[in-house]
């Protein structure tokens, strides 16, 4: 008997058109099921996203950030840095309907910085003109103004490159700040024979951090050809950033002389921590009274001009007191209203120093530079975020007295001399 030869079963044609319209019929299944679930969470997500963020219109409802809605939580979405930018025009009017009292502030982003949208997080960041107002009141504060005519008629009797108008400021006041604001707003040329050059000048020449110089209630002396306009910040605000960016001042425990954990600054009382540092760096721990000073602060201005103060708060009172007695033409200036009233600060400068204001519109609003935010807080290169991020951090009294001990405040209140706080208006810190 012969094997049974092994053959591969062959399906009869029915059969084989059965087992191919079930795959087809599955396949359009699965296509169809994937087309209409992306269909529902599109429609899902549009639902979402009209119901929280409206686009500005006439019969557009506009969406209070502060509020939550059922279809979205607005401080996730601020974590996450997910929200979306709308035109200042919009928060206009939503801070107008929900009293959230930053039209000022949008005002000067858009007018004087140039800038046309924010995100909400952004806006969510911004402070109420009311807060900028209990810090510096509701009108600049500029010293030397009565000046400006002595000064511009003591033009007339000069010849001289140095003419003009000079930027002067402790470290970290916002000298850059001013200069960029100086150069890009200020018409200010003089002739010196057949040449011409801007009036406008970094630095006095006798240095730009340096005290002012005994040439300048001298007469006939060439350095007083020059006008210094001084920018003077809140102490405060400024002996924090002297913690971070030291310059040329050294002071016991600061970073530039020990790399210390968990540093206690601004110092001006020790701690039992800081006596503990000062053990371990071998040196001998400060004994608290109520007459010593602790942590003196020590300015090399050169190798051959060197300061000591007994802290950083009398640098800082010792600097500018030097400035605010000053019996010759000088104007000082509060960092702080560069930022929020440029339009009123600005034009008086340019025009005491012998110049204009250079118009960019109708209005004569002063134009926020691009770079000017060096200094400040932020990307030194990009002027929205360097100048929105300097409205935030100076517009509220949020870490105002950061690092400070109750010991440091009350140091503060027996040593500050309080003519320069009441001249600049700057606020005491509650007893």
């Amino acid at each position: 008997m012969c094997p049974r030869k092994l053959t591969r079963r062959k399906w009869p044609n029915e059969t084989r058109q059965v087992g191919l319209v079930r795959h087809i019929l599955f396949l359009t299944f699965i296509v169809a099921f994937v087309a209409s679930s992306g269909r529902l969470w599109i429609t899902l997500h549009l639902i979402k996203v009209s119901g929280y963020l409206q686009h500005e219109g006439d019969n557009d409802p506009i969406v209070d950030p502060y509020q939550e809605s059922p279809n979205t939580n607005t401080n996730v979405a601020v974590e996450n840095g997910s929200l979306q930018e709308h035109p200042i025009s919009y928060f206009r009017q939503l801070s107008l309907a929900n009293k959230h009292d930053k039209e000022d502030i949008l005002n000067l982003l858009q007018d004087n910085a140039r800038i046309q949208t924010l995100t909400e997080e952004a806006y969510l960041s911004l402070p109420t003109w009311t807060e900028v107002t209990n810090l510096y009141g509701d009108k600049p504060r500029t010293v030397g103004l009565d000046q400006c005519a002595a000064y511009t008629s003591h033009l007339q009797t000069i010849a001289g490159s140095q003419k003009g108008i000079a930027v002067a400021g402790l470290f970290n006041s916002g000298t850059h700040f001013l200069h960029e604001l100086l150069l890009t707003n200020c018409n200010i040329q003089f002739a010196n024979g057949e040449k011409r050059y801007v009036g406008i000048h970094s630095k006095t020449p006798w240095g730009k951090h340096n005290p002012p110089h005994r040439s300048l209630l001298e007469e006939k002396d060439p350095q007083r050809q020059t006008l210094p306009v001084v920018t003077i910040r809140d102490p405060f605000r400024w002996m924090a950033s002297m913690c971070r960016s030291p310059y040329n001042v050294n002071w016991p425990l600061n970073n530039q002389q020990h790399s210390v954990p968990t540093r206690h600054c601004p110092a001006l009382v020790p701690t039992p921590h800081d006596d503990q540092l000062l053990k371990n760096l071998g040196e001998v721990p400060l004994v608290v009274n109520s007459t010593s000073h602790y942590f003196p602060a020590t300015v090399t201005y050169s190798k051959e001009s060197i300061s000591k103060h007994n802290s950083l708060l009398h640098l800082w009172q010792d600097w500018y007191n030097s400035y605010l007695d000053l019996q010759a033409p000088r104007l000082m200036v509060r960092m702080e209203d560069l930022i929020f009233f440029p339009d009123q600060v600005v034009p008086k400068l340019c025009q005491c120093a012998g110049g204009s204001l250079i118009k960019y519109n109708k209005g004569g609003t002063v134009l926020v530079p691009s770079g000017s935010a060096k200094g400040l807080r932020g990307d030194p290169s990009s002027r929205v975020t360097g100048y929105l991020d300097a409205i935030v951090k100076y517009g509220t009294a949020s870490k105002r007295f950061g690092g400070m001990t109750e010991d440091d405040l009350a140091y503060f209140y027996r040593h500050l001399n309080s003519n320069l706080m009441g001249e600049f208006q700057y606020p005491y810190p509650e007893k």
